[in-house]
Parts: C-alpha cells; structure tokens; sequence
C-alpha cells in the first residue's frame, strides 16, 4: 500500500524528498525505515533528480523529463483555501512559501489560507470581498484589486 501512495504521491507533487512525502502523507510520522524500504521498493520507477541545485528529490521515471520542458510562468492565480498546490509539497517547503509568509498560509487549528501564487510561488494571501480588475496587462502582479467597499 505504501509504495501505491508513494508512486502516486511523487506523481502529482513530485519531485519530492522521502521528507517531504511523509509530511504530506503522515505528517512526519512514517517510520523512516519503513519510509527507506518504499523508495527501494520502487527501484527504476524512481529516479533521483536535483532541485535548486539539491540532490535527495524523486520523480517517477517516466516523468524524469517534464521539469525540463516546462517553461516558468508569471502567471498570477488564487486558490482556495487547502489547496493542493500548497498542501502538496506542504507549508514548511520554503521553495513555495517563503518562511516569513507561513504564518499567514497555515493559521491556527490547521486552517490553510487562500493564497495568491505569483511566478509559481505564494506569495500572500487572499480574503473575498469584491475584486475588479483595474487594469489588465499580461504577467502584471497588479491586475487585481481588492475593494471592501468601504
């Protein structure tokens, strides 16, 4: 069952380290042993890949060459609260949600925030009011605004 959900796992938020799969999986709770043996399981389905220049990070093999051709986008989008792209690789993954920015992603009691991805990264969040566009221009971070009306 293990090796199912780690095949999946790194399938859809890959590529991840065994870390960062246990955090999304259990928390952090896997026996590291247990979290060992699922990786070698997997064998050539895996290959280890660097991320920023960091070794330890897997993707499935046969998608070993996707990182490669995706271009970087400077898109703007907001997701809803406890999305998966932030859930996926997790609140702590400063690659995605800079450290000064967690607090306000993953609030008390597990709440997960909206958030406003720039470029690929969170970067804030958001609350619904009432947004209009103001003023549109391709990959403009400042298209939208908030307006509360007030």
């Amino acid at each position: 069952m293990g090796k199912a959900l780690l095949a999946a796992g790194v399938g859809t938020h890959g590529p991840a380290t065994p870390a960062a799969f246990d955090a999304w999986l259990l928390r952090g709770a896997t026996r590291k042993a247990v979290l060992r043996g699922w990786f070698a399981a997997l064998g050539d389905r895996l290959t280890e890949v660097e991320v920023e220049g960091v070794g330890g990070a897997f993707v499935r093999s046969e998608d070993v060459a996707a990182p490669a051709r995706t271009e970087p986008s400077r898109e703007v989008r907001l997701l809803g609260g406890f999305d998966q792209y932030v859930l996926g690789p997790g609140t702590a993954d400063t690659r995605l949600t800079a450290a000064g920015r967690r607090t306000a992603v993953s609030r008390t009691e597990g709440w997960i925030s909206p958030v406003v991805v720039h470029e690929g990264r969170v970067g804030g969040v958001w609350e619904f009011t009432e947004v209009r566009v103001v003023r549109a221009g391709q990959g403009d971070c400042q298209t939208l605004v908030q307006d509360s009306g007030a």
